[in-house]
């Protein structure tokens, strides 16, 4: 309703702010895009400086990769098994507290 009275009547002039309804500038978005360009390669080089702390880590504790996929096929098999056990947990309740609304 309020859509229509103002484009059609005009009785109603809508708020007009000149710094944030103006387009964007080259300026602005060129900025906008190295900032991005910034924060990607700051982000690989960390991703790249934890990938060789892990190996030099791993070196030092005589950790070999068979190792390493032992263990996370472990924990994936503990994972699944807490996750089937709280979505049983999750019906039971929901099981309890049907039963306690019909009595």
């Amino acid at each position: 309703m309020s859509k229509l009275i103002i484009e059609s009547s005009g009785l109603v002039t809508p708020a007009h702010d000149p710094y944030w309804d103006a387009p964007i500038t080259r300026r602005e978005v060129q900025q906008a895009i190295n900032e991005m360009a910034e924060n990607d390669r700051e982000l690989t080089m960390r991703a790249d400086t934890a990938n060789i702390v892990l190996n030099f880590l791993m070196e030092k504790q005589g950790i070999t990769r068979p190792e390493v996929d032992a263990w996370i096929v472990q924990k994936k098999a503990q994972i699944a098994a807490a996750r089937v056990a709280q979505v049983e947990a999750v019906a039971v309740a929901q099981d309890v507290e049907a039963t306690v609304k019909e009595a």
